[in-house]
């Protein structure tokens, strides 16, 4: 092994040489088993190496699609935590900001018009039907009625509006007229 370059030209001798001497062609065959049984050994390793990174290799392979999937996981659990914080947190929101809207002044105004708009209709309502009836007892009570109704009770109702506009500072324009108008206007 020291004399590399001389093995070429010992190798042609022992060629030479081994028909012709037997111990000669006993060395040469020594020799060429001993080479064989080396490059069988070093083959050997070879393969057992390329085992060992092709095991390292699928064992980090694993790692690697291990992390990944954690990854996701991850990343989801932060994706649906994030949500439903912002669920939460917008009905939390928006509970809280109906509460305030029904708690405006001008819901007690436009209560207060409902029921003198209820009124007005029920009063269009009974006098057609008062002028289709014949004189009558009914007819006098009907009419009684409706005068109660559209003399004392619908102007009680309208000045009850004008003192609740005058006692909240508000009237009923000014409010927004829904939820999502109120939302909206930033009013809130």
């Amino acid at each position: 092994d020291d004399l590399t370059w001389l093995k070429s030209e010992i190798w042609e001798a022992i060629r030479q040489g081994a028909p012709r001497h037997p111990e000669i062609a006993v060395l040469k065959t020594e020799i060429e088993e001993a080479e064989e049984r080396q490059r069988e050994q070093e083959a050997e390793k070879r393969r057992v190496e390329a085992e060992k990174q092709r095991v390292i290799a699928e064992e980090e392979a694993e790692r690697k699609k291990a992390r990944e999937i954690q990854a996701k996981k991850r990343a989801n659990l932060v994706k649906w935590t994030s949500i439903g914080a912002v669920v939460v947190g917008g009905s939390v929101y928006v509970a809280y900001q109906y509460q305030e809207y029904r708690s405006l002044p001008v819901h007690a105004i436009r209560a207060e018009s409902k029921v003198c708009l209820r009124m007005a209709e029920q009063i269009d309502e009974l006098v057609p039907r008062r002028n289709a009836m014949a004189p009558s007892p009914e007819r006098d009570e009907l009419a009684s009625h409706i005068e109660d109704l559209e003399y004392d009770q619908l102007p009680k109702c309208r000045s009850d509006i004008r003192r609740l506009e005058r006692d909240l500072g508000v009237s009923e324009a000014e409010a927004p007229n829904n939820f999502l108008d109120y939302l909206v206007s930033g009013s809130n």
